[in-house]
Formats: C-alpha cells, structure tokens, sequence
C-alpha cells in the first residue's frame, strides 16, 4: 500500500522540474511520456492543494449607503467618519477610489468628495481658473475680493 505524502506548491514545482531534467538526460524513448504523466500527476496535485478563496463574512459599511452622502460632508463607509472629500482617507488607508467603489459595490459615478465642496472647487475654478491662486502677489481678481 502506497503512502500518499502532501506536497506544498513550491516542493510540487521544484519536484516535477527536477523530475522533467533526470528523465530527459536518460534518452529513453519511454521519457517524454513518464514526464508528461508524471507532470500531469504533480499539476492535478497543485490544483487540489491551492488554497480556495475564502468567503467569509462580507464586510458591512459603517453606514448605509444612501445615508453616507450629506451635503457637507461624505461619511466613509470604511469608518463612519465624515470627510470633505474620501481621497486623502483612502490613500491612508491603500485604496483608490475605483477599489473603494469595488469593495463596497457602489457605482461608477458615486462621489468622492460632498456636493457642498464640489460646489465650492467648482467656483474657485470658475473665477481663478484651473489652479486656484495661493500667492497674494499673483492673484487675479477673485471672487473672495469682492
């Protein structure tokens, strides 16, 4: 009766390279087609030893979705606290706003930032163009001057 022994990927690759190199510098006529049984044997041995994804418990969002975005603020669904905008809390936490609508399930055009700061950005635009003026030396009229 034969033992079966349980590889880990790594030792099944190393086994069936070194395996591959001993049967090819034989010659025999038989060693292409041990290998390839042999190969076949070790791969059918990786695909059931790879670990399965696990399907824990989803996690939940600190909040609910549809309550999550308030005029002046964007309540992250990581935390539960309150931001103008979810940029900067998500590069804290290694997510980009596409992997955070991902993990979440939100869609395409879910805001990153609460309607009142875009509003407010979008007005800074308007009067000092792209780059909002930070010098007092270069600033153009604004709409802060009156």
């Amino acid at each position: 009766m034969t033992e079966h022994t349980s590889y880990t990927i790594d030792e099944i690759v190393r086994l069936s390279v070194r395996l591959a190199l001993i049967l090819s510098r034989q010659g025999a006529s038989y060693a292409s087609e041990r290998v390839e049984d042999r190969l076949k044997t070790f791969l059918d041995e990786i695909i059931t030893a790879a670990p399965k994804p696990q399907s824990g418990p989803r996690q939940v969002p600190a909040v609910p979705v549809e309550r999550s975005i308030l005029h002046h603020a964007i309540i992250s669904l990581e935390d539960g606290q309150p931001y103008k905008t979810l940029y900067s809390h998500l590069s804290t936490l290694g997510l980009s706003p596409k992997a955070y609508r991902k993990k979440w399930g939100l869609p395409r055009d879910y805001p990153m930032a609460a309607p009142a700061e875009r509003e407010r950005l979008r007005a800074l635009r308007e009067c000092c163009g792209q780059f909002p003026c930070r010098r007092r030396r270069r600033r153009r009229h604004c709409h802060r001057d009156g």
